[in-house]
């Protein structure tokens, strides 16, 4: 018999298609304001890019550490897709084109990525 297991469910490494793409995308949205000066044009954006592009991150990580636990993270991913396509809206940038197709098309991508995992 193996040895017991200090957690209360099996570590499994789960790098699937969607849950690498979350993570380049959660990089991606966490790097975009200090790569791009026009996507951090208020202190508004700024943080919410670099607040949901860590949150992002993070649970993309735990996702393929913990395949257990996927349901509500998946559910987070969807959360945080929806809120970067509302943030232009949010905090007045949709005048400002560069920063409001990021938000939109990362989060619509994140968005997709989590309902494509939640149906398969």
């Amino acid at each position: 018999m193996g040895k017991a297991s200090p957690w209360p469910w099996r570590p499994v490494k789960s790098f699937t298609h969607a849950n690498v793409l979350r993570l380049l995308i959660g990089v991606w949205i966490l790097n975009a304001p200090f790569l791009r000066e026009e996507l951090a044009s208020s202190d508004e954006t700024f943080w919410n890019q670099l607040v949901v592009g860590s949150c992002v991150v993070v649970l993309a990580a735990m996702r393929m550490v913990f395949a257990r636990e996927a349901g509500i993270f998946r559910w987070a991913h969807v959360l945080l897709g929806v809120w970067l396509i509302a943030s232009p809206w949010v905090f007045a940038y949709v005048d400002e084109q560069a920063a409001f197709w990021n938000s939109a098309v990362s989060g619509a991508l994140i968005a997709a990525l989590a309902l494509w995992s939640l149906v398969r």
